[in-house]
């Protein structure tokens, strides 16, 4: 069966076509940055005009790929932004109505479960059975990081915890005071993210043992490794002094060249997706770093195949005897999408 794959995260909106039958992806890399984690409202809101971006995005990636590709059914998933927006009901209705798309709102114990999954259905030639691996998912949100290893009999899931360490909620925190210094404000972010980390308790499942390999995804630890694209990316080897040298050198290259404040750095004649990306490695590595070091760890690998795709293998093998967990995902086939049958009469 052809399949769809939506998966509507805080900072961006991708779409993943693969076939159940043999496992091939036929679209493996499309998205667009859609910012859903900033169209909140003071009242913890999504706003209906915030979240259009989300939807005229789903609609053009439906009318890219659903003939070109042969797209039988779509099945979409979203994350923290809706798991905390009070409206979400409200904003999955809207979706329905203007899209006919039913999206599965994912806890965070299922959202760490497909990521695993994704790992362990692209990297199971390479780990050993019994074997205990980490992944750290950073998204805008939140950072999940879920514990597992790959036994004969399938995948088994030791322990899984969402972390209030997501990019955009350590952006609002860094950026939030204009008048401070950047390294100010930098050691104040650190603080915060290792309180966070103290809270994060080594899985019970790994009986005394710290586990074998830590993969990694997210925007900040794909954008160290310089490639562009899942395919590149996927499997470069990232070393904790590697991200701490780049750590150091961006904020003495802003201290070197008069960015002193944060409202200098606002200031910059730099757009504002430039300067997301610009920050995200001072907010964002030093999650990737604290984790390492509490697991005795000292790199990492990056899995460049994230959520859509652990969905995309949890529709293919669910009623095999190697997934032991239930997530209710509800396909809806192409010709039942509203604009899609409107627009096709």
């Amino acid at each position: 069966m052809r399949v769809g794959v939506f998966d509507i995260g805080t900072r961006a909106t991708r779409l993943l076509v693969g076939d159940t039958t043999d496992g091939s992806f036929r679209y493996r890399n499309r998205g667009s940055l859609t910012h859903l984690g900033e169209s909140f409202t003071s009242n913890n809101e999504i706003s209906l005009s915030g979240f259009q971006k989300t939807v005229d995005t789903i609609r053009e990636f439906i009318s890219e790929t659903g003939e070109e590709f042969g797209v039988q059914q779509y099945v979409g998933v979203a994350t923290a932004a809706l798991r905390r927006a009070r409206n979400s009901e409200m904003v999955l209705d809207h979706l329905f109505q203007e899209t006919g798309l039913k999206l599965q709102i994912l806890e965070e114990e299922e959202e760490a479960y497909l990521s695993l999954l994704s790992v362990f259905c692209h990297f199971r030639s390479e780990l050993m059975h019994e074997r205990p691996i980490i992944l750290i998912d950073q998204g805008g949100g939140s950072t999940e990081i879920s514990c597992g290893r790959m036994t004969r009999d399938g995948y088994e899931f030791l322990g899984l915890e969402s972390l209030e360490l997501g990019t955009i909620l350590l952006k609002n925190r860094f950026l939030s005071k204009r008048h401070r210094l950047i390294n100010e404000s930098y050691r104040e972010t650190l603080d915060y993210i290792r309180d966070q980390l103290e809270q994060h308790k080594i899985f019970e499942g790994l009986e005394g043992q710290f586990p074998e390999h830590a993969f990694a995804m997210g925007s900040v630890i794909t954008n160290l490794t310089g490639k562009k694209g899942n395919y590149k990316q996927n499997g470069s080897v990232i070393t904790k002094e590697r991200m701490n040298i780049a750590l150091k050198n961006k904020v003495e290259f802003y201290q070197a060249n008069d960015i002193k404040t944060i409202e200098d750095l606002l200031e910059e004649e730099i757009s504002n997706e430039a300067l997301s990306k610009e920050l995200l490695m001072i907010y964002g590595l030093p999650v990737y770093v604290g984790l390492l070091e509490k697991y005795h760890l000292n790199r990492l690998t990056v899995c460049g195949y994230g959520l859509r795709y652990g969905v995309f293998w949890y529709l293919m093998l669910r009623d095999s005897p190697a997934i032991h967990r239930n997530i209710p995902l509800e396909l809806v086939p192409r010709d039942a999408l509203t604009f899609f049958s409107s627009t096709s009469s």
